[in-house]
């Protein structure tokens, strides 16, 4: 138990260990001088039984707690993209907010009032709010384990209801109306490829010939390829990947279930076997002028690899220039997925295709057509019994 006297313009903190092996009283004294502060530690040292022994009194910034967890565990643990999600908004929001707060003083008050002004004054949505609170509960966590806080606040935060994203998607004649437009352009291989196996936009571009096994029309999805911006550089490890001739990054795909096999389907085979001799005349026809890679991705222009950013900037501007209605381009993933469904597909399979980490992703994600196929069960109950 602790105790705390008011002594002058300052508090001591009384703090009973129990008794030594020869049975003498052993107890510790903190002076401060900030009520709130000794207020806090007297309730933390309180509470040592619910929350597992003391901690020692510091004033640690919370800024200092969040760059430690983001550099000392973060940078090590987690894929490149993932530690640049956690980077931009800890700058941008987060210590900016509650950085000066000292770590052992932050309330849930103040991560409820922190959330609060997010959606309020920053008009950032439910879900990016979870995204903020996830890091900030993780950093305090790093914390608590060593000992420089008794208890992790955020678990006692009441966060907003998430809303379920609905993925905007092509019907099967929006898609051909698409396919005959890009044609003949950069687009067409990338787009071909995103509507006919779900591959996100970076496993498509990181998509590599020795990943196509024509004999077995099997494609190994292993790798996916991003483009840092030019100030994440240093952060990049040898564990995150390694280095293009473009300065693109080329890593591991997402996670286990991402590291998968998809099927290639007779279409698909057509297009890229055409692709792949197609791509050898270009080169030849350039000489020394041809840059050469084994990524099945490239500019027509010269054989060099395509960034990401570039399939992205260059698929919304197709569409808009056509009056087609605006999608991602990782929406034909979510497009392939809804037609997978509605002509019942088994769930699984679908989720497996796509990389989920299991069928609840994919059910949640794509909910409204889910529904639908259930209630497409039920009718067909009635109609057998």
């Amino acid at each position: 138990m602790a105790s705390m006297k008011k002594i002058g313009k300052s508090y001591r903190i009384t703090v009973e260990l129990g008794k030594d092996t020869n049975g003498k009283r052993q107890r510790k004294y903190i002076t401060i001088k900030d009520k709130k502060m000794a207020t806090n530690i007297l309730a933390h040292y309180n509470s040592q039984e619910k929350f597992g022994g003391f901690v020692t009194p510091n004033k640690k910034k919370f800024k200092e707690t969040l760059e430690h967890w983001l550099y000392n565990h973060a940078l090590f643990n987690v894929e490149f993209l993932t530690f640049v999600s956690y980077y931009e908004p800890m700058y941008k929001y987060i210590i900016p907010k509650l950085g000066e707060i000292y770590t052992q003083q932050l309330t849930v008050s103040d991560l409820e009032q922190y959330y609060a002004y997010l959606m309020n004054d920053c008009g950032l949505s439910a879900n990016t709010v979870k995204h903020h609170h996830a890091n900030i509960h993780k950093a305090l966590k790093v914390a608590k384990k060593n000992k420089e806080v008794m208890t992790n606040v955020a678990d006692d935060v009441e966060l907003p209801k998430v809303d379920i994203y609905e993925h905007k998607v092509y019907t099967s004649e929006q898609l051909h109306t698409l396919f005959s437009l890009v044609k003949g352009k950069d687009l067409f291989i990338p787009v071909i490829i995103g509507a006919y196996t779900g591959l996100r936009r970076s496993e498509v571009v990181g998509l590599q010939w020795e990943d196509i096994d024509f004999k077995e029309r099997i494609i190994h999805v292993k790798h996916a390829k991003i483009r840092p911006r030019k100030k994440f550089l240093k952060y990049i490890k040898p564990k995150h990947g390694e280095m293009t001739q473009d300065g693109n990054l080329l890593k591991k795909t997402k996670n286990k279930t991402s590291t998968r096999d998809v099927p290639i389907s007779e279409v698909l085979y057509e297009v890229l076997w055409k692709w792949r001799i197609e791509q050898k005349g270009l080169r030849f026809k350039l000489g020394k002028d041809a840059i050469y890679n084994d990524f099945v991705c490239t500019m027509l222009e010269d054989g060099r690899e395509m960034k990401p950013d570039l399939i992205t900037q260059s698929f919304h501007n197709l569409l808009v220039k056509n009056n087609l209605p605006i999608i991602r381009f990782h929406d034909l993933r979510g497009t392939l997925a809804t037609l997978l469904i509605e002509n019942d597909e088994n769930i699984k399979y679908v989720s497996e295709l796509l990389g989920h980490y299991d069928t609840r992703t994919t059910e949640r994600y794509y909910a409204k057509t889910v529904k639908a196929r259930m209630q497409k069960v039920a009718t067909k109950i009635d109609n057998v019994i």
